[in-house]
C-alpha cells in the first residue's frame, strides 16, 4: 500500500529506482506523507457488518490502530490538553479519540509506577545509569516569576485567539518556560529529568528532608558509589545544612554534599570582594586616586 501511494504522489518514476530521482530534496518528506496516508487508510477501514450502523458514528478497531493517529492524538494532548481539537481531528479520521489518548497515557503511567515499584526508587524516566548524577531542589518563586507569568498569559491569549493550535504552540506554563530555554546553542549536554512537583511549602524541614533522601536513593541507584550532590538556593541550603547537623547518621555531610546554586555562589563572591576592599582599605585608596 505504501508503494501504491508512493506511485500516486511521486509518479511512475519511483518504480525505476530511487537513485534516478535522488535529486529531489522533498523525496523523504513525500515518502513520509505516503506512509501517513497508508496508516490513515488502514486505521479508518472497517469490516462489513450484517446490520445497519449509524454513518455519523466513528468507531475504530484497536487491532488496526496505526502509529500516526495515535501519535497525533497524544501530541495534541501533550501540547495543550485540547480535548475539543482532539475530538475534531478524531471525527475527521486523523487522530484517536480523547478517551483513547487518555487510556494510553494511563497505561504508560501504570507501567512507570510498576517500574518504580520494581526498582524501589522513584526517578525521572529519562535517567541514565553509570553517569555522574547531581540533584537540585527549588521552589516556584511566585513573586519573581510575575513578569514571566504575564508574558506567558499574553502568549496564551494570542494562541487562543487563533482558535486552533499549530505545530510548535505550547500553552502550558511549564512548556512555555521550557520553550524559552530551548536554544540548542545554550542547552547543556546533560540529560535533565524532573521529579513530580510537591504542593507543600519548600522552606520547611520536612520538605527538605524528603528531597535529601530521594537524592541519596537516586544517586546510589543510578551511579553506585558516587557521593550524592544536592544544590539549592540560599534559604533552602541553610535548612539542608541544619538537617545535616541534626541527623549526622542518616543525612550527614559524609553522605551528601550540599551546595548553593551558581547565582548565590557568585553573589557571595562579590560580597567577599567588597569585604576585602573595605578591610584592606582598597575602596578608600581607589576613591582618593580618582
Amino acid at each position: 500500500m505504501r508503494s501504491f501511494f508512493n506511485v500516486v504522489l511521486l509518479g511512475p518514476s519511483v518504480l525505476h529506482g530511487r537513485e534516478k530521482i535522488s535529486e529531489d530534496d522533498n523525496l523523504d518528506a513525500r515518502e513520509r506523507i505516503a506512509c501517513n496516508i497508508s496508516q490513515l487508510l488502514i486505521y479508518n477501514t472497517s469490516k462489513g457488518t450484517p446490520h445497519a450502523v449509524k454513518m455519523d458514528a466513528v468507531h475504530h478497531n484497536k487491532e488496526r490502530e496505526t502509529p500516526f493517529p495515535l501519535y497525533h492524538g497524544l501530541k495534541l494532548h501533550g501540547q495543550g490538553r485540547n480535548k475539543k481539537q482532539i475530538g475534531i481531528d478524531h471525527a475527521h479520521g486523523i487522530s484517536v479519540s480523547y478517551k483513547r489518548a487518555m487510556e494510553v497515557k494511563r497505561g504508560i503511567a501504570r507501567v512507570v509506577c510498576a517500574r518504580h515499584a520494581q526498582d524501589g526508587v522513584v526517578l525521572p524516566t529519562n535517567s541514565r545509569l553509570n553517569v555522574f548524577t547531581t540533584h537540585d531542589v527549588d521552589n516556584i518563586d511566585v513573586r519573581g516569576a510575575k513578569v514571566k507569568d504575564e508574558v506567558w498569559m499574553a502568549y496564551v491569549n494570542s494562541v487562543l485567539k487563533q482558535g486552533t493550535l499549530s505545530e510548535g504552540d505550547v500553552i502550558t506554563w511549564s512548556g512555555f518556560n521550557s520553550m524559552l530555554g530551548s536554544d540548542v546553542s545554550v542547552k547543556p549536554p546533560a540529560e535533565i529529568g524532573v521529579y513530580p512537583l510537591f504542593p507543600d511549602k519548600a522552606a520547611s524541614a520536612s520538605s527538605m528532608k524528603h528531597p535529601m533522601e530521594l537524592t541519596m536513593q537516586g544517586t546510589e541507584f543510578l551511579n553506585p558509589g558516587q557521593t550524592s550532590v544536592l544544590s539549592a538556593d540560599q534559604p533552602l541550603y541553610a535548612i539542608i545544612k541544619l538537617l545535616q547537623w541534626q541527623y549526622p547518621d542518616t543525612l550527614g555531610e559524609d553522605k551528601l554534599v550540599a551546595m548553593m546554586g551558581a547565582l548565590h555562589i557568585e553573589d557571595k563572591m562579590h560580597q567577599m570582594h567588597l569585604f576585602s576592599w573595605d578591610q584592606f582599605g582598597w575602596r578608600r585608596l581607589a576613591c582618593c586616586s580618582a
